[in-house]
């Protein structure tokens, strides 16, 4: 049988196989060994997995114990199997795979001093680098995570310096000077990372040399890889793959290199200058170069090689000699070999080989025998039943190199049956096997017939196949079908003899699998998939194909399984990336059966599926996934639900195989990338029991209440799969992993499926959360102070539960300032009031005070679930004696600079006679006075002689001291006092107080002072006479007024409507509300690109009010202006940093309103998108709407002392 082509070969050894792919080749991947598998019949207790071959598999690396002759160990890595270690010298191997969380291993290494360290280090396809110290019975992950790991090489002084080198295919060399806990890259000087063989000097301890071999040359570092020089001068080709140093490096500074492509080279100057060794034995594709312990004295030199396998040198490579006396010829690859330390009394070699497992040969090479028991790594494509298997318990396997196996005990032992046949992607036996014995086998290099049951093999067809079916009635109508690559359907209706195409309709050239009707013979029915292409069906025996995709997501089809009563249920399943796809129309309609599969990734990429043999009664169907490690899956109920079997740590399950006898022996084979797997399932029907626990194990608050949030886990007693839901949820959520119990009262039901398909009564669990605070406490005031009681006064917090409102209060006091520090050697009152609902003014009388005392209170709010508030904003001391003056601070006010202020008039008062007017205002720079100059009060001949003198805006809501300064003009002629007066609103007066006789002459200047309740946005100051007539003109040369600031203002939320235009503004937290103005304008900025403005929808917002945290702001929208069919569509554009930002929050379309956050205000505006609309280039001129300058009243709540200024003001213009 001719080889396998070279370029096919290294495509297929280097991807990963799928039953099914997209690609020429379904890739080869990594495989974990199912370590446990579906059970052989008298070999395997029931319920577990296990396999028993066949042994054998890729081995990328070996590596002999450094005290072999002692302890007889050794590595080797295998196929998708991880490590298998031997400690007999290779007769019989272990698998040692705990801990390692990707099986795919693609190097491996012992420590120099293994026999005291047990340390080994092995390099994974996915996973980075692993270490043991335990001789490999468990590893950790050390570094490299994620990493393709292709070379090890440990320091022969490693005891001490703990160096370790590793090399990947990408990121180069790394280094490690800490026995592998971290990595550093050196790689200066290389011109390539893709890095495939690492080796160091025997002497590296004073010489420092390392060599590194990688697809673009040979480099060498002097200096423990800080830097590398490339030393391949004379080479003909650029990829090394493999390196081997003289034991006697520093004294003859031998090298030898294997390349891909130009055979051996050999350097005895350390790599300055090279010579090309013969080919004509070794072969030009030189995957391992390894020398004797003893190479000084026998100058023996080994070499594995791509299909040359394994040559000798015994003069140092000058000439060859095949040695190969036992190795397995045609398509045998030899990827490794290793020399036992002892080679010079052993004579022991070992030789990793490419599906065929490990060699050892026990005198020099001479002779070889194949040593794989317990090795299961061998690459497994198809598997095929003996119709007969109820009485000759007949198997075979089709293997990716290793050829073709044949069991006759039901798979509890293994033997070749044709070792050349390669890459087997199916096999079909007569349905009248053994009796008629023929059997087929799809290949890569076409359709394989035996005649004499799997002796002898001849081919018929010459062409790349992946799948065969064959008719039910083949004894018959010799018919048979072949699925080929680039081909699309071959037929052959004598046998197999001679083939046909069979194509007409069908659209997909490549066809990965076969499925064929039970009932053939009248309704001639088939099917085929394709990768790409989808399903087709003909039911004309392959005459005509017809598309039949229909609802199937994706068009890779990597299995089809029919039903084996296909006439009367039209039932067929499809496996894809998409998950498990059924039709019980014959094809007419497919709907999406993934309930129980895994769905991380989003969807299952299922490998395969299988339906029993008794579908019409056990409705029981398998699949097996393709997720980070494979999984198996079984359904009872014809694939409506999934559940679990205990899986087998496997990265790739080719196909599954139910027994032909699945009703009585129940057990199912697995194909696997680790040999042949089967698993017997045990009668059960009894449910699965859900265990329920938490962390914290207990509620932890008051009321059994959770103040943490709690992490639930579930924990069914069977294998299977576990489904929860919250509440009234109409959907059960798989469960993969702990889930979080929410905020609030909420109950979790749950329940589980277990392997069996038993379904378990759910079970419920009700759960209290609250981890929230409630509110702050932020305005507490102190009223009605007596010598022995204070009444405290605030507004009830908020809590996120129990509709806002709190459980109760702690209220506190004592002659100390409260914090936290002393809040618990505060006294308690008693009989707090219970909380009011939220913003709910409440009111509480703390007495039994001691008089003449001075007292700190303070609150703090508590939710049912027993969390507690901070603790509230504190009163100023609080004295117990009426106090001499009340304590005042001076609070800023808003305008700054000039301004120009009209007389507002009141009954009567005209601006005649001698003139009673107030000529203008300032303001002081301070901003704490407003200054009124050259005032003249009197009386004419008018009946009224109150005179309004000042409207200024301020922003009052609360309880103030006010200050009104009053001085006489100097050189005036009359004397006299004034009765000031204020008001909010200019109808409502309040009396402040009356100056002293003021002698203007002498311009003299008074004070009046009092603590009034004040509410607006004005502030209005009224000057009278206090008595009339008066002689002449009384002149006022300056009147200040002062507003003091309440006591106890603290931050707190507020929201304001500008109207019109009905903006609303909602603040997380003011200090002082200030005023803020809404201005509806033309755009001053071009649109956000593919955006229009809304007509009437831009608007220049700022405010002066004094705030931390976000704005929630709301702006209406005119919807008859919405061209686009969607208003939901809408977005509110914020102009901040020179560029429009997208603050929308949420869109009200019931009342045309759209709600946004920020931080700052400038411009903002209301847009749709131009795909909703007529596409616009940019954002027409809009009308001039009117200004809307809105002053707002509200409470000037500022910090002690602070004063408003520009910094303070959160204003972008």
């Amino acid at each position: 049988m001719p080889g396998l082509p070279l370029e096919l070969g290294h495509l297929i050894s280097g991807v990963r196989f799928r039953a099914v792919s997209q690609r020429i080749l379904t890739t080869l991947a990594t495989a974990v060994l199912l370590y446990s598998l579906l059970v052989f019949p008298a070999h395997a207790a029931t319920g577990q997995w296990s396999t028993n071959g066949p042994f054998g598999g890729d081995i990328p690396a070996l590596v002999v114990s450094p005290d072999f002759a002692i302890d007889q160990t050794v590595f080797v890595i295998g196929g998708g199997g991880g490590v298998f270690r031997s400690t007999n010298g290779g007769s019989s191997w272990t698998s040692l795979n705990t801990g390692l969380t990707d099986l795919h291993l693609r190097s491996i290494a012992v420590s120099p001093d293994f026999i005291s360290d047990q340390t080994v280090f092995a390099g994974t396809l996915y996973g980075g680098i692993f270490r043991s110290t335990n001789a490999g019975l468990s590893w950790t992950a050390v570094g490299l995570a994620a990493q393709e790991v292709r070379s090890i090489a440990i320091s022969p002084q490693f005891e001490i310096d703990r160096t370790v080198f590793a090399g990947t295919p990408g990121e180069g060399v790394f280094r490690s000077s800490d026995g592998g806990s971290s990595w550093t890259p050196v790689n200066s000087g290389m011109t390539s990372t893709y890095i495939s063989a690492i080796a160091l000097s025997p002497d590296y301890a004073t010489d420092r040399t390392v060599f590194a071999g990688t697809a673009g040359g040979l480099f060498k570092s002097t200096d423990e890889g800080a830097s590398w020089q490339r030393v391949d001068s004379g080479f003909t080709v650029a990829n090394v793959p493999s390196i081997a140093l003289s034991p006697t490096f520093a004294s003859d500074q031998t090298v030898f290199a294997g390349t891909f492509g130009g055979g051996v080279y050999k350097s005895t100057d350390g790599g300055s200058g090279w010579s090309q060794l013969s080919t004509a034995v070794t072969g030009t594709e030189i995957y391992a170069v390894a020398l004797s312990p003893a190479y000084a004295l026998d100058h023996t030199v080994f070499t594995g090689a791509y299909h040359y396998r394994v040559a000798k040198s015994t003069d140092g490579g000058s000439s060859w000699s095949t040695a190969n006396n036992g190795i397995l010829s045609g398509n045998t690859h030899l990827k490794a070999v290793a020399v036992s330390p002892y080679f010079a009394t052993d004579q022991t070699v070992f030789a990793g080989s490419d599906d065929y497992g490990v060699y050892r040969s026990t005198d020099g090479a001479a002779s070889w025998v194949r040593t794989n028991s317990g090795l299961s790594g061998t690459n497994i494509m198809s598997l095929a039943a003996s119709p007969g298997f109820a009485s000759d318990n007949t198997l075979f396997a089709g293997c990716y190199r290793g050829g073709l196996f044949r069991s006759t005990n039901g798979g509890a032992d293994w033997n070749s049956a044709n070792h050349e046949l390669q890459s087997v992607g199916s096999i079909a036996l007569s349905p009248e096997f053994p009796t008629e014995p023929r059997i087929f086998a799809a290949t890569a290099y076409g359709v394989y017939r035996s005649l004499d049951g799997g002796t002898t093999w001849s081919n018929t067809r010459a062409t790349f196949t992946w799948s065969l079916a064959i008719s039910p009635g083949f004894g018959a109508d010799n018919t048979i079908f072949a699925g080929t690559y680039g081909s699309g359907v071959l037929k052959s209706s004598d046998g197999g003899s001679s083939w046909t195409a069979a194509n007409s309709g069908l659209t997909a050239t490549s066809i990965f699998v076969l499925s064929i009707s039970p009932g053939f013979a009248t309704d001639q029915t088939i099917f085929a998939g394709g990768s790409p292409g989808g399903v087709f069906k003909s039911s004309d025996g392959g005459h005509s194909w017809t598309s039949v995709s229909s609802g199937i997501v994706g068009s890779s089809i990597r299995s089809l399984a029919i039903s084996p009563d296909f006439a009367s249920d039209q039932t067929i399943f499809a496996a894809t990336d998409y998950g498990v796809f059924k039709s019980t129309n014959g094809g007419g309609g497919w709907s999406q059966n993934n309930s129980g599969l895994p769905t991380d990734p989003p969807y299952p990429g299922v490998t395969s599926v299988a339906v029993s043999p008794d579908f019409s009664t056990d409705r029981t169907v398998f699949a097996a996934t393709e997720t980070k490690v494979t999984n198996v899956y079984r359904s009872t109920d014809a694939g409506q639900t999934w559940a679990q079997v205990p899986s087998p740590r496997v990265t790739r399950v080719t196909a599954l195989t139910p027994s032909p006898t699945f009703a009585t022996d129940h057990t199912l084979f697995a194909e696997t990338l680790g040999g042949v797997h089967a698993y017997t399932f045990l009668p059960d029907t009894a449910p699965p029991v859900t265990t329920l626990s938490t962390w914290p194990s207990s509620p932890d608050g008051a009321s059994g209440w959770y103040t943490s949030l709690p992490l639930i886990t579930l924990t069914s007693n069977e294998s299977g799969s576990t489904w929860y839901k919250w509440d009234t949820d109409t959907t059960y959520t798989a469960y993969l992993a702990p889930v979080t119990a929410p905020e609030g009262e909420h109950t979790l039901s749950f329940y589980s499926v277990d392997s069996s398909c038993n379904t378990e009564t759910a079970q419920a669990r009700t759960f209290k959360v609250d981890t929230q605070q409630p509110t702050r406490i932020g305005r507490l005031r102190t009223n009605d102070r007596s010598t022995g009681s204070v009444t405290l006064n605030w507004q009830a917090p908020a809590d996120n539960l129990a509709g806002g409102t709190c459980d109760r209060y702690d209220i506190r006091y004592s002659t100390v300032p409260l914090s936290e520090t002393t809040w618990e050697s505060a006294v308690q009152a008693s009989n707090e009031p219970t909380p009011l609902a939220q913003w709910t003014t409440q009111a509480f009388l703390v007495s039994g005070l001691d008089p003449e005392t001075t007292y700190y209170f303070g609150i703090k709010a508590f939710d049912e679930a027993g969390n507690s508030s901070q603790l509230s904003n504190l009163t100023r001391p609080v004295t117990l004696a009426e106090p001499s003056t009340p304590t005042v601070f001076p609070l800023a006010l808003d305008n700054e600079g000039s301004s120009r202020t009209d007389v507002v008039e009141t009954g009567g008062f005209s601006l005649v006679g001698d003139g009673y007017y107030l000529d203008y205002a300032d303001v002081y720079e301070d901003h704490n006075s407003v200054d009124f100059t050259a005032a003249t009060i009197g009386y004419g001949s008018n009946s009224d002689h109150s005179f309004l003198v000042l409207s200024h805006p301020v922003h009052l809501n609360g309880t103030y001291g006010l200050e009104v300064t009053l001085s006489g003009a100097a050189g005036g002629s009359c004397a006299g006092a004034v009765d000031a007066y204020v008001s909010t609103d200019a109808a409502t007066w309040s009396f402040l107080g009356r100056t002293e006789s003021l002698q203007w002459l002498g311009g003299n200047t008074d004070v009046v002072s009092a603590q009034l309740t004040l509410q607006g946005s004005n502030l209005y100051l009224k000057l009278v006479p206090s008595s009339e007539p008066l002689a002449a003109a009384l002149y006022v040369e300056k009147a200040n007024i002062r507003v003091l600031e309440p006591e106890g203002v603290s931050p707190h939320p507020y929201t304001v409507t500008i109207t019109p235009g009905n903006v609303t503004l909602s603040f997380d937290s003011v200090t002082d509300e200030g005023a803020s103005t809404a201005q509806a304008t033309s755009a001053s900025h071009l649109a956000p690109a593919n955006f229009r403005l809304l007509r009437g929808g831009y608007y220049d917002i700022s405010t002066t009010a004094v705030f931390t945290g976000y704005v929630t702001v709301t702006i209406p929208y005119d919807e008859t202006d919405v061209q686009g069919a969607n208003e939901s569509n809408l977005k509110l554009f914020h102009w901040k940093d020179n560029g429009w930002q997208d603050i929308t929050v949420s869109i009200d379309t019931d009342n045309n309103t759209i709600t946004g956050r920020t931080d700052s205000f400038s411009d903002f505006g209301v847009f749709e998108p131009l795909g909703e609309s007529a596409p616009i280039s940019t954002v027409p001129a809009s009308p001039l709407w009117s200004v809307m300058l809105l002053s707002l009243a509200g409470a000037i709540a500022v910090g002690m002392g602070a004063r408003r200024g520009k910094a303070r003001r959160r204003q972008v213009h």
